[in-house]
């Protein structure tokens, strides 16, 4: 009953609109959307800052007209769970 798509926008300035298309699932539902990205790309964790890049909660991944639409943020990966 779920499944899981990966997106990543490797471009350094641009949001990229991204739209996959859900034919053959039916009617499905985001159950999950999350976000990894950070303003810099030398962001690690640290012993001291264990949080300093972690998955949030993502917004604004919708599903219409049988297709998953959301905007990525530029240097980011989302993972987007959807039940079928």
């Amino acid at each position: 009953g779920t499944v899981t798509f990966f997106a990543i926008n490797r471009h350094a300035s641009e949001t990229l609109e991204a739209e996959i298309g859900l034919n053959g699932f039916g009617k499905a539902s985001i159950i999950d959307h999350q976000v990894l990205t950070h303003a810099s790309l030398a962001a690690v964790n640290t012993e001291k800052d264990q949080s300093n890049v972690v998955p949030k909660k993502g917004s604004g991944a919708v599903i219409e007209d049988g297709a998953i639409k959301a905007k990525l943020p530029p240097y980011s990966y989302q993972m987007i769970r959807v039940k079928v």
